[in-house]
């Protein structure tokens, strides 16, 4: 038994059901746990021993079961987790590959746009390159009209009055002016055959819209003696035209 102060507290057999206890009243103190050993017969040592070997064996089935059931649960719930994380490795590939592609896009229309904005906004400040050529027809309108953003120069008188055709065959080089000429009549030549001689009649025509000098063509046999004078227009030799203005751009 245990006392303090001659007091018993609590009995033994209440603290062991096996083996064999008896109460022995020790004073040493008043606080010193007495026992007297009791001596077990083997049929009491074997039933212990048996009882304890068969809660021995429940224990360790119930922890082997415990344990396969652990791993097995550790193990299928491993496997789901590596599938659900090859699964989202698998939607994360799917979603990077998918913004690769929209950032790509995007990059292309960032740069697309802005390309874009620039040809505009070079077309509007430059519609046409400096130095740029336009020929005003009859019935149109001036270049400052539909390029207002540039300055234009009126180039007229340089080219006043001229024809163009295209280089080659019977031209003059590239930018000289070629003057005006034309087939038609320059002279004649009037020719009087006489014994003593021929007698000829020249005259040089020029389009001055003058009468040239009488030439003698014949006589009659008689008094009457017959002549021809020539008269050259001084009128352009041209076809059916319309003029034009010329404009270029200086600034």
């Amino acid at each position: 038994i245990v006392e303090f102060n001659d007091r018993t507290l609590e009995s033994s057999d209440k603290m062991l059901s096996s083996g064999k206890w008896e109460d022995v009243v020790c004073y040493k103190k008043n606080r010193v746990l007495c026992q007297k050993y009791v001596e077990l017969n083997h049929i009491s040592v074997k039933k212990a021993l048996f009882k304890t070997q068969t809660q021995l064996n429940f224990i360790t089935k119930a922890f082997n079961e415990f344990r396969q059931r652990s791993e097995e649960l550790f193990h299928r719930k491993l496997n789901n987790f590596e599938e659900e994380f090859h699964l989202f490795q698998e939607k994360t590939k799917y979603i990077e590959s998918k913004l690769e592609v929209i950032n790509n896009k995007t990059d292309i229309s960032l740069r697309e746009t802005a390309a874009a904005e620039f040809y505009i906004r070079e077309f509007i400040d430059n519609p046409v390159p400096l130095g740029f050529v336009y020929v005003q027809l009859p019935g149109q309108p001036e270049p400052s009209v539909l390029w207002p953003a540039v300055q234009w120069s009126n180039i007229t008188d340089t080219y006043g009055g001229l024809f163009f055709r295209v280089f080659g065959n019977s031209s003059d080089p590239f930018s000289e002016i070629q003057e005006d000429s034309a087939p038609r009549l320059t002279a004649v030549v009037s020719q009087v055959k006489q014994k003593s001689g021929n007698r000829n009649f020249n005259e040089q025509l020029r389009p001055n819209d003058k009468w040239s000098k009488d030439l003698y063509t014949g006589s009659d046999g008689g008094d009457d003696n017959y002549y021809m004078s020539f008269k050259l227009s001084s009128g352009e030799v041209r076809p059916r035209n319309t003029a034009v203005y010329i404009w270029k751009r200086t600034k």
